[in-house]
């Protein structure tokens, strides 16, 4: 089972009463594999996920209204938590990632990403 299928099934199952839906996107008609998973949130927000396992980058992109907030470890802001770093409700706004940790499973760090999310919806 792909990681994206995974995410999905954690978001369906723990935390049912906080998503209304899920979809795979696929970028490219051509792709065999989704490019992100889209979870509906039940106050009318959505959250991206995208993760490469290969390559072990990710990027959760939570929008609401006009406001973003995405966790993602592309190695180019400078933080402390480098190169996991959080755009705290805009993408000008970095900000360390205290959420998520190397040491722990890509499925745990998306639990700990849900939760953050869902005690601020």
């Amino acid at each position: 089972m792909s990681i994206l299928n995974r995410f999905r099934k954690i978001a369906e199952t723990e935390f049912f009463d906080a998503i209304l839906s899920s979809e795979f996107i696929y970028d490219a008609p051509h792709l065999i594999e989704p490019s992100r998973l889209r979870l509906y949130l039940h106050d009318g927000s959505f959250i991206d996920v995208r993760y490469d396992e290969d390559e072990d980058e990710y990027s959760f992109h939570w929008q609401r209204d006009d406001k973003i907030t995405r966790f993602n470890n592309a190695p180019h802001h400078r933080v402390k938590t480098f190169p996991r770093h959080i755009h705290l409700d805009s993408e000008s706004n970095v900000v360390d990632d205290d959420v998520t940790s190397p040491a722990l499973s890509p499925e745990e760090n998306f639990k700990r990403i849900l939760r953050w999310i869902i005690n601020r919806m």
